[in-house]
């Protein structure tokens, strides 16, 4: 099990000319074909959003994400590895909302 410190992803929105950074607050590759990590917009947001998804042989993922505890979309892409570090490039599925990210992981030391 691989868990990973200072991380972050950043929200590539629709109109492709405004980004945000939110932080990961948590997160794990139990094994080489899964991953999980919580993020939430603010450190002081209550509210949180899961992500828990499979990796397959093509490095392509695909998963599910919950909003607190209810499940409310899907995720896709593609994983990256780098030096001990993995990068996500994907889409988030929320309700109608669709949504490009790019989420780095760096290995607790």
């Amino acid at each position: 099990m691989t868990r990973f410190s200072n991380n972050s992803i950043v929200w590539l929105y629709e109109d492709k000319l405004k980004f945000e950074i939110w932080p990961i607050t948590d997160s794990v590759m139990p094994d080489e074909n899964s991953f999980a990590f919580d993020t939430k917009w603010l450190s002081t947001e209550s509210s949180f959003y899961t992500a828990k998804s499979k990796i397959y042989k093509s490095n392509l993922f695909s998963g599910s994400i919950s909003k607190d505890g209810s499940e409310c979309g899907s995720i896709e892409g593609v994983v990256f590895y780098s030096e001990g570090r993995v990068a996500l490039v994907g889409r988030w599925h929320e309700n109608a909302d669709i949504m490009d990210f790019i989420a780095q992981f760096t290995p607790r030391k």
